[in-house]
């Protein structure tokens, strides 16, 4: 049998896991949903996720016009 930690596809899920945590932080620092982005980086993947998250426009800043 093997042990838990020498199996291949449970440590590339734990790092998958891992990586997605900073991911969905920075989405929602840019005003985007956290579990959104969380899901996104775990089952799409972590750079097309990253790429998404630069490419999408800053949710959390305003817009010059905001206050008129």
């Amino acid at each position: 049998m093997t042990s838990l930690l020498t199996n291949p596809l449970l440590i590339f899920v734990l790092i998958k896991l891992i990586a997605a945590f900073p991911i969905a932080y920075v989405a929602q620092k840019r005003g985007y949903s956290y579990g959104l982005f969380f899901a996104s980086a775990f089952l799409l993947g972590m750079i097309t996720t990253i790429v998404f998250v630069f490419v999408l426009p800053n949710r959390t800043k305003q817009s010059p016009h905001a206050s008129m």
